[in-house]
């Protein structure tokens, strides 16, 4: 894969992958069955998409978790068992190699902790790649903030919880603005979590990534 040509990438269409961790996803599915999207179901996740009553364009993987028959006419890529790339993050390269550049990933938190660890640094492969993404369940949204992604702006999210955490460095230079607790150009260490429970203030907020990375966790109203 790694010396195909580059794809164009595709403006304004959203790439959904979905994985196979048994978190509940009722919330996020009427938004996929009404936008214009690129649906790649990971392995397992094949299940979870066909239980939703959608159908996917691809589907990826080495078919150890997934329960039911690909649909006829869906395309496939069967993987090894053996391999470096998890299913995820293969099905992830694909879209990016499609020409997609903004990734919604499903079905990719809470099972294992190990799993879910690796799947944020899916988010900073996608960031490293000039796409944009995010890890979403019914109870949470997951981002990355880097140098290419300096900002996240948070709107009708009056209330909720919000943590941030430094990610794959010792330190992050944050601004919130909108929070109960603001910031202003202030440094969060990875060695003392001061940036866990924070609480949305107003109904359009903002956190400015200055220095390193910042992993994101808005816990949403459920």
């Amino acid at each position: 894969m790694e010396g195909m040509e580059k794809t164009k990438p595709i403006t304004g269409k959203k790439c959904i992958v979905v994985g196979a961790s048994p978190e509940e996803c009722q919330t996020v599915w009427e938004p996929v069955r009404q936008e214009d999207a690129y649906l790649i179901c990971a392995d397992g996740g094949l299940d979870k998409v066909l239980q939703a009553g959608l159908l996917p364009h691809l589907v990826v993987g080495d078919f150890d978790s997934s329960r039911r028959k690909i649909p006829e006419g869906v395309e496939q890529i069967r993987l090894p068992a053996e391999k470096d790339d998890t299913d995820l993050l293969f099905a992830v390269k694909e879209g990016l190699r499609r020409g997609y550049r903004d990734f919604q990933i499903l079905g990719a938190l809470g099972a294992r902790l190990d799993h879910s660890y690796a799947n944020f640094g899916i988010l900073q492969y996608i960031s490293q790649q000039n796409g944009t993404g995010m890890l979403e369940d019914d109870a949470t949204c997951v981002y990355l903030l880097d140098a290419r992604k300096k900002h996240l702006f948070l709107e009708d999210c009056e209330g909720m919880t919000i943590s941030v955490f430094p990610f794959a460095a010792p330190s992050c230079t944050l601004t919130y603005e909108g929070m109960r607790y603001p910031l202003d150009r202030e440094v969060l260490s990875s060695n003392f979590p001061r940036g866990i429970s924070n609480v949305i203030a107003h109904p359009c907020a903002k956190i400015t990534v200055h220095e390193g990375q910042a992993l994101v966790m808005l816990m949403k109203r459920i």
